[in-house]
């Protein structure tokens, strides 16, 4: 779940999972808005459109699909001049064990979070 955040840059967000390393390629995702759609295979989009001074708020549900493969689906809104939601849906690359990390982080590697409440993480 993510509330009210934002960064400090313009790179898009995305998520990434590992098992005893984050996997930072194979990814299957795509991320929709009225504005546009955009592909990754480096994580799964959270959002195709970020900004200094945007703030997101949203969720995003992993379901295991199989032994060490997970889908992904979320619903975001991206809060700015003209507020747009978007939808995402992704799938991870097969991981070499159990899913034992998770991060969010821009897609350029350097834009950090400057505002937000939250960013929680529920497992069952």
């Amino acid at each position: 779940m993510f509330k009210a955040m934002g960064t400090n840059g313009s790179s898009v967000l995305q998520v990434q999972v590992g098992s005893g390393s984050f996997s930072t390629s194979g990814y299957t995702s795509q991320a929709w808005s009225s504005t546009g759609s955009s592909v990754v295979s480096t994580g799964i989009y959270i959002t195709t459109a970020m900004s200094s001074g945007y703030v997101m708020t949203g969720t995003m549900t992993l379901s295991l699909i199989d032994s060490n493969t997970w889908i992904a689906t979320g619903i975001v809104d991206l809060e700015n001049a003209t507020s747009v939601g978007f939808q995402t849906v992704g799938r991870t690359p097969t991981l070499s064990g159990a899913l034992d990390r998770i991060r969010v982080l821009a897609v350029n590697g350097t834009d950090t979070f400057d505002t937000g409440s939250t960013i929680n993480i529920l497992y069952e």
